[in-house]
């Protein structure tokens, strides 16, 4: 179900923090405008920082553009000279291609399958075992853990499959957080939303339905994903 793998801890970490420090320097960016630059340098970093990409919203007013077309006009040119995937009509359709990963880190767990207890006897071992300061976060509250995302539930948020996401463990969630959520014996990734009946756990794709929970102790908010990594880069 699960396997680890080597960590090169002083040269991974050393790769992942120099390549992050230039992508946010604008290195390696040929055949861009100077906007064009700017940009992609605030896609990357905003990716890096939230875990998700930013919305044309996000865009628009972080470089005061009057228009959404604006942001339209700026993707379009990235991703036909392939810094970006751009996927229209999607909210968070914006995947970019440089984002820097860590190629060799531990492959802790699948959601959505999995037994909740399997996970719990997890997650003690895992702060050894995962370079989060190469990462670039603070686990010195033991509160983070590693989670290999299994299926494409949540892809309109650009989360794939085969995806790793960084999760701090916590209670609740809004509506808009992507959460690891057990539900029975099952651990999953969608969006939690209360309503005065029931509990609703929302994928973010738009070929899947949203799964009604009637009864809440059937459901256990594990954490909160706060960071994305992606290995294929």
């Amino acid at each position: 179900m699960f396997r680890h793998l080597k960590i090169s801890g002083i040269y991974s970490g050393y790769r992942f923090r120099l390549l992050r420090s230039l992508i946010k320097k604008g290195v390696f960016m040929k055949n861009l405008t100077a906007r064009e630059s700017e940009v992609l340098k605030f896609i990357e970093s905003y990716y890096m920082e939230q875990g998700h990409s930013p919305s044309f919203q996000d865009i628009m007013v972080h470089f005061g553009f009057k228009s959404l077309n604006s942001v339209t006009d700026y993707l379009t040119r990235l991703s036909k000279k392939g810094y970006i995937e751009y996927i229209r009509k999607q909210s968070r359709g914006i995947i970019p291609k440089r984002i820097p990963t860590m190629p060799h880190i531990p492959l802790l767990y699948e959601i959505p399958a999995g037994n909740l207890q399997v996970l719990q006897s997890l997650i003690s071992d895992i702060q050894e075992q995962f370079d989060w300061e190469a990462m670039g976060l603070d686990n010195s509250d033991g509160q983070m853990f590693a989670l290999r995302v299994k299926g494409s539930s949540m892809i309109n948020r650009g989360i794939r499959d085969g995806d790793i996401v960084i999760v701090r463990m916590q209670p609740t969630v809004t509506e808009r957080d992507v959460a690891v959520v057990r539900v029975n014996d099952t651990v999953t990734l969608k969006r939690v939303e209360r309503t005065p009946d029931n509990i609703r756990l929302i994928p973010e794709n738009d070929l899947m339905e949203p799964i009604e929970i009637d009864s809440a102790n059937d459901v256990q908010i594990i954490g909160k994903v706060v960071r994305l990594f992606r290995r294929d880069i």
